[in-house]
C-alpha cells in the first residue's frame, strides 16, 4: 500500500475509531468494499439521525453522570474545563472516556513550562556548541583552517541539533510521562469533544452514513472530484491512488 493508501486508512481509522488490518485493506479495492469493511466493525442501526447530534447527546449524558449537572445546563458552546477540579484532570479525563466508551480520546499533555524548559535547554546547548566553534575560528591564525572549520562545523551543528532534539525529546517524553496531566489547550468547548464522541462504541451507524463519510474522506485524501467518484470506482485504476 502506497502513501496515499496509508494516509486514507489512517483518516478512516481516526474518524470511525476502528482498526483496519493491512490484509483487510488490501482486499478493499473500492469505496464500497471499504465501507462494508468499516460497517462490519460498527454498531449498526436502521434509524437515521444526525451523528454529531447523537454524539453530543452521549457526551452530555457522560458529563451529567460524572459531574452531577442538569441536562439543560450543557450546551455545545459551553466551556467545560472549569468543571474538572484542579489536580484531578487525569482521573476525570479517563472516567469521561470510559463513560463514553470512546475508541479514541485526546491524550493529556505536559504543562507548557516543561515543554518550554526543554526547548530552552536544547537551544542553550546548541548556542554553547556554536560559541565553541566561533571561539576556535577567532583564535585560528591560518585562514584556510578557519574556512575549513566553518564549513565542517555548520552541517555538524545542524545535524547535532536535530539529533539532540529527537533523541533528548524521546528521553524527556519517557521520563516525564507521569506529568502528562493537562487537557490540550485546543479543547475548550463541549463541541470540541464531539468528534471524539462520534467514534464511541455506543454510536450506531446506518450503511448510508458510513458511505457518506467514506466518500468525504476519499475525496479529501485523494483530491478526487465528486464527478469522478462512485462507490465502485477502483482506488488505483480509477481514483489515482498511489
Amino acid at each position: 500500500m502506497g502513501l496515499d493508501g496509508v494516509e486514507m486508512v489512517m483518516a478512516v481509522e481516526d474518524y470511525f475509531g476502528v482498526e483496519l488490518e493491512n490484509e483487510q485493506c488490501a482486499n478493499a479495492t473500492t469505496p464500497r468494499q471499504l465501507g462494508d469493511l468499516i460497517f462490519s466493525k460498527l454498531q449498526a442501526t436502521d434509524e437515521t439521525y444526525c451523528q454529531s447530534q447523537r454524539a453530543f447527546y452521549l457526551l452530555r449524558r457522560a458529563f451529567v453522570k460524572q459531574f452531577g449537572l442538569r441536562r439543560d445546563e450543557l450546551r455545545p458552546d459551553m466551556p467545560f474545563r472549569h468543571l474538572i477540579p484542579k489536580g484531578r484532570e487525569k482521573e476525570c479525563w479517563q472516567r469521561l472516556r470510559d463513560e463514553l466508551s470512546a475508541r479514541a480520546w485526546p491524550q493529556l499533555v505536559r504543562p507548557a513550562w516543561m515543554v518550554m524548559a526543554f526547548l530552552v535547554l536544547c537551544l542553550a546547548i546548541c548556542a554553547v556548541w556554536v560559541g565553541l566553534v566561533v571561539h576556535y575560528v577567532a583564535n585560528t591564525t591560518h585562514w584556510m583552517l578557519s574556512v575549513g572549520a566553518i564549513f565542517l562545523a555548520a552541517p555538524l551543528v545542524v545535524i547535532g541539533c536535530f539529533v539532540l532534539f529527537f533523541r533528548a525529546g524521546g528521553l524527556v517524553e519517557s521520563c516525564t510521562a507521569g506529568y502528562a496531566t493537562h487537557i490540550p489547550a485546543r479543547l475548550k468547548l463541549l463541541r470540541d469533544l464531539v468528534p471524539y464522541a462520534i467514534n464511541a462504541e455506543n454510536m450506531a451507524w446506518t450503511r448510508a452514513q458510513v458511505s457518506e463519510q467514506v466518500k468525504r474522506i476519499v475525496m479529501e485524501q485523494l483530491g478526487v472530484s465528486e464527478s469522478r467518484y462512485t462507490e465502485d470506482s477502483r482506488f488505483y485504476e480509477d481514483l489515482g491512488m498511489d
